[in-house]
């Protein structure tokens, strides 16, 4: 997958875009290997929203979304689940996540 970035966090205006808020993952499979992110916010200069896992984006939504389905996670250590909003210009906004604790 290839995702064009631009560095740095400024959105329109050169506000910088908000964090998402009360980010939460939820154990959905048997496994333990499919998690259900969730995430709030209201910042209308996000154009998308992306993920990442262990701080690499694994995946891009669209910004209605405030949720979605990872699968394949591998949970032997503490897994940290992020989300960060992206305008459509591809500026970056702040990242904001839960740490999921490892199964043993």
């Amino acid at each position: 997958m290839k995702t064009p970035v631009h560095i740095g966090g400024a959105g329109p205006n050169g506000i910088p875009l908000a964090p998402p808020s009360n980010v939460r993952a939820e154990v959905i499979s048997a496994d333990g290997s499919e998690v259900k992110v969730s995430w709030e916010s209201s910042d209308s200069a996000v154009d998308s929203w992306a993920v990442a896992v262990n701080g690499f984006p694994v995946g891009r939504v669209e910004k209605a979304a405030r949720s979605l389905t990872l699968t394949d996670i591998q949970r032997d250590k503490d897994v940290r689940l992020e989300i960060f909003g992206i305008t459509a210009e591809g500026k970056v906004g702040e990242r904001a996540g839960t740490v999921l604790s490892a199964s043993h």
